[in-house]
């Protein structure tokens, strides 16, 4: 006898005959081989998945409600990775704030960005990342990066995301 090289690894749905329930599964192992080729034996293992399933859902579903409050916000958002100062992520919002496109925000480094020196919010958020600490700021952005002259207020965190630190802005213009 030998097994094939083809192991399998398969998530299907199954109704349980105690109660008629369905049931999510993984099933995973293989097939043994006789001397004809043929299968003769499945070695392996079924494990139910359902609570995985269902918690997987969850996430998937308040993802999808994180980035609905996310994209819909007056408040503009940006995260950026902490260790580049790379862009992630910016809202619509946080573009036309600062009198830009979310492309070009999200093309940006907040470590090279001028008015962030000149205005003191590079500190803070340097701050921010190091210190863990939520800081919170009013800054006059004079002529931003994209010409636009500006004051917001703003508040800035650290959280972790993947393993990597981020900063994350959240600001509202406070121009008038």
């Amino acid at each position: 006898l030998h097994a094939t090289k083809n192991p399998f690894d398969r998530i299907y749905q199954i109704r349980r005959i105690a109660d008629g329930e369905l049931r999510w599964v993984r099933g995973f192992g293989k097939f043994v081989l006789g001397k004809d080729g043929k299968p003769i034996q499945l070695a392996g293992s079924v494990a139910d998945v359902t609570e995985r399933r269902q918690m997987e859902q969850q996430v998937r579903e308040m993802a999808e409600v994180n980035q609905t409050i996310i994209d819909t916000s007056m408040i503009g958002i940006i995260t950026y990775l902490a260790n580049s100062g790379n862009c992630v992520m910016a809202n619509q919002a946080a573009a036309t704030i600062l009198g830009t496109t979310v492309d070009q925000l999200e093309k940006t480094s907040f470590l090279t960005l001028e008015p962030w020196q000149q205005s003191g919010l590079l500190p803070m958020a340097q701050d921010t990342v190091t210190s863990g600490e939520t800081r919170r700021g009013e800054f006059h952005l004079e002529a931003t990066a994209f010409g636009k002259d500006t004051w917001i207020e703003v508040i800035a965190a650290r959280f972790t995301s993947r393993s990597q630190l981020h900063l994350l802005l959240m600001f509202e213009d406070t121009t008038n």
